[in-house]
């Protein structure tokens, strides 16, 4: 059922038990809805913009600098999560081993953005496209937001909705200029996400975004093999700290897995993973 309002009906109806992903606008009301238990759970999501540095100007470090340094994710917070979540600061999501919770990554900060652009190779701005998916109501106000956030810097935003399939197919083949992605993790382990977000030749091209450091490559590969903690602790935080400094995508906030479901559904629960043991799961009348 794609529709937030027809969910949400069938869930306070009684045709429909747990609703995945109800609207964040609705999470507050639905707490205080009588028959209904709301739960945001644990989860290692984390949203992001991404940059394709095979188109110019995102080659340009400063270029992605500015841009990361330009967004306030606390306004993004507030506007698309409704206050849950929290701004992010690393590759990582809190939820994962190793996640350095010291890297500030690249927060707001206009005065820092308008520096990087006067040391890029486009001082005064430039045109560009950010590819999102259409019929996807949080993309499209993250995508007007960093639109408004980024005119200060000269740089025009152009908002292009595709439908799902192909912003995937677009996004995979590098066909695009900015876009927004997002992650979660399927073992509870770095590894999968440093492999796939920073090493160009693990197949998914860093996170299709073709960034490729030779040092965060190393490290993350190093610490593939890696077993004493405090030895892996620090090669992680060199992944961590150097790729936010190459901005090769903006880190944008972390956000829980929103459920609601019927006050008769028990021993329902997701993982950080995204995994649920529905076979715990049982209705009373």
């Amino acid at each position: 059922v794609p529709s937030d309002n027809t969910r949400e009906l069938q869930l306070k109806g009684g045709q429909a038990q747990i609703d995945q992903t109800p609207a964040w606008s609705t999470v507050a009301s639905l707490r205080s809805t009588p028959g209904v238990a709301m739960h945001l759970f644990n989860s290692t999501q984390t949203n992001y913009l991404a940059f394709n540095e095979l188109v110019k100007p995102f080659q340009d470090v400063h270029v992605r600098r500015a841009i990361s340094l330009a967004i306030n994710r606390d306004a993004l917070v507030k506007a698309v999560l409704f206050g849950n979540g929290k701004p992010a600061n690393s590759l990582f999501p809190p939820q994962v081993p190793f996640y350095q919770a010291n890297t500030p990554g690249l927060q707001f900060n206009q005065a820092a953005a308008k520096a990087e652009m006067v040391k890029s190779s486009v001082p005064h701005g430039f045109s560009t496209t950010m590819l999102i998916p259409s019929g996807n109501s949080d993309y499209l106000t993250i995508a007007t937001i960093v639109q408004s956030e980024l005119k200060p810097l000269g740089i025009k935003v152009n908002i292009q909705q595709l439908d799902p399939n192909t912003t995937s197919t677009d996004q995979q083949a590098l066909k695009y200029d900015m876009t927004l992605t997002l992650w979660t993790m399927d073992i509870p382990d770095p590894d999968e996400l440093a492999t796939f977000a920073v090493d160009p030749k693990s197949g998914a091209k860093s996170f299709f975004t073709a960034y490729n450091n030779p040092a965060v490559v190393a490290a993350t590969h190093k610490a593939e093999v890696t077993t004493v903690p405090a030895q892996r602790q620090a090669l992680y935080n060199t992944v961590q700290a150097q790729s936010a400094a190459d901005a090769f995508m903006a880190f944008l906030y972390y956000s829980p897995y929103p459920y609601a479901a019927t006050s008769n559904v028990h021993g329902f629960y997701v993982t950080p993973l995204g995994n649920m043991h529905m076979e715990n799961v049982w209705l009373s009348k």
